[in-house]
């Protein structure tokens, strides 16, 4: 018996009347809308395409995922039919790529996660870890951090994992030109009651004493001499950063601190002082510190086995969990750091403007984590020209020759991003020749580089998908070179960024390691999946 005309059409139209509604999904798919959001929004850089997108939608795995993180029903690749019924694209926007490509990448607002957690109770459960897991308070005065600490706060502190302020109106002012321009010249309006240092400390401490599931620290702190007889902080009443010395010792459970002295300090952080301050952060895996004296003289030049006799060296390297390190202008690493036995495995080293860090001691550093090194950035090495060309001895080339003869040839096959600033010539790079695995470039121009040199690049890592270089006023690269080194890069299918050095805007002291090209932090969300 044929079905009743009328009957088929009441259905087609009840059917085209239906309409999803993201307040009706199960809780589980509601979870895998914000991992997928939030992946989108942490991870643009990996997530940066309308292919990836189609990837994604049909189902394809990403190369790296295992099996059992594919059968995860959060983590695994969403299906069309999902992604068509979320919608997924009105989260994002469209942005423009390099030049050399005309097709759009999406990227997602800075809202989304916000905009999920409106929809209902059920999402704003599921969004309020990852709304709440970064507390970024360098730009937050008094008034400010007062209303977060009584309000929001009290009912999501939990939920905290990373923490990062400045306490120092200078520090905050080198960080924020905006800052800078709202305050004027005028010393009275630093002091004014909403930028007062030891009220803003006060408000920050209590927020710390809160938040006591936190993980990662960024912040700046004034150092003290220890006290000589007993080890201990010598509390200065009068400085704003000192109450903060025996609060963060005591975070134990700390994965990841980074630590700056403010620009007007007078005294770097001694190495008794670290060690004292991180003794108990027996779980660090990352560590990074500006500004650190040593208490050794420096060494360099003696040829007879030398002890280590670096506090801070002979710490750090009992540190079984330690994946990263991060010196900038510490004095204290020296070429005995690679004479100790270290518990870790180091997976990123960053060094920057360390004076005692030739080119023998980087070598030998870096060699000693070559089944584990990931990323090595190197910027402002030491270069005195005349100690490089002919040293003491007229009779010797010094240690260029010794770049140029493939002395410092480094066999790091775990090695996959490199990062190089000094004035040493290509020679320097070419010495990583032998890392094949190396995936990402930057590297800042000087004059001893020439645009064939940067063209040739390619024959020395098959597996190279994007190359940085930085370019300053001493380089004497044409615009006709840029355009042709471009088109070279775009034929060979490789990313090419170039960045003028002049124009580059650095927002902190620090590069924040999570946010390296093909490098993942250690306190990105995947360890945060269980809270």
């Amino acid at each position: 018996m044929a079905a009743s005309p009328s009957l088929a059409n009441d259905n087609k139209s009840n059917v085209q009347r239906t309409k999803t509604s993201l307040s009706h999904l199960p809780y589980e798919v509601k979870q895998c809308i914000v991992y997928w959001v939030d992946r989108f929004q942490k991870e643009p850089h990996r997530f940066g395409s309308d292919s990836l997108l189609d990837q994604i939608a049909g189902g394809i795995n990403h190369p790296g995922k295992t099996e059992s993180r594919n059968n995860h029903p959060l983590l695994a690749p969403p299906s069309a039919q999902l992604t068509n019924l979320l919608n997924m694209h009105r989260f994002f926007h469209t942005t423009s790529t390099t030049n050399n490509d005309n097709k759009p990448s999406i990227r997602p607002q800075c809202n989304s996660i916000l905009a999920l957690c409106l929809v209902d109770r059920m999402f704003y459960d599921i969004c309020r870890p990852l709304i709440w897991q970064t507390l970024d308070l360098e730009q937050f005065h008094l008034s400010k951090l007062r209303s977060l600490r009584t309000g929001g706060l009290t009912r999501n502190a939990e939920y905290v994992r990373k923490m990062s302020w400045r306490i120092s109106v200078h520090e905050l002012e080198a960080l924020w030109p905006d800052l800078r321009e709202e305050l004027g010249a005028n010393d009275e309006a630093r002091k004014g009651q909403d930028w007062d240092e030891s009220s803003r400390s006060t408000e920050i401490l209590a927020i710390l004493e809160m938040c006591t599931k936190v993980t990662s620290l960024d912040l700046d702190l004034r150092p003290t001499e220890l006290d000589k007889q007993t080890g201990e902080f010598t509390i200065d009443e009068t400085e704003t950063t000192s109450k903060f010395f025996y609060p963060i010792s005591r975070l134990t459970q700390l994965t990841s601190i980074a630590l700056t002295t403010p620009l007007l300090a007078n005294n770097s952080f001694t190495e008794q002082f670290l060690v004292r301050l991180i003794r108990d952060m027996s779980e660090l895996q990352s560590f990074k510190c500006y500004g650190t004296d040593s208490v050794t003289p420096d060494l360099e030049g003696f040829s007879w086995p030398l002890p280590c006799g670096s506090p801070l060296g002979l710490h750090l390297s009992k540190l079984t969990s330690l994946k990263e390190l991060y010196l900038q202008q510490s004095d204290c690493f020296d070429f005995t750091w690679s004479k100790i036995e270290w518990a870790g495995n180091l997976e990123k080293l960053t060094f920057d403007g360390c004076t005692r860090n030739p080119l023998r001691t980087l070598h030998a550093f870096c060699q000693k984590f070559s089944t584990s090194l990931r990323y090595l950035k190197l910027d402002y090495l030491e270069y005195e020209k005349d100690v490089y060309t002919t040293l003491l001895e007229p009779t010797r080339d010094g240690p260029l020759s010794e770049i140029k003869s493939g002395q410092y040839r480094l066999d790091l096959p775990e090695l996959t991003t490199l990062s190089i600033t000094t004035e040493l010539p290509i020679d320097l790079l070419l010495n990583f020749r032998d890392c094949k695995n190396i995936k990402s470039i930057e590297l800042a121009m000087n004059p001893s580089i020439s645009a064939e040199q940067i063209r040739e690049l390619p024959c020395f890592w098959p597996k190279l998908e994007k190359l940085k270089i930085t370019i300053n006023t001493k380089s004497d690269l044409a615009r006709c070179q840029i355009t042709a080194l471009k088109m070279t890069y775009w034929g060979k299918g490789i990313e090419l960024e170039i960045e003028d050095e002049d124009e580059e805007y650095n927002s902190a002291r620090f590069g924040h390691a999570y946010e390296d090209d093909g490098y993942d932090s250690y306190d990105s969300y995947h360890d945060d999946d269980s809270d």
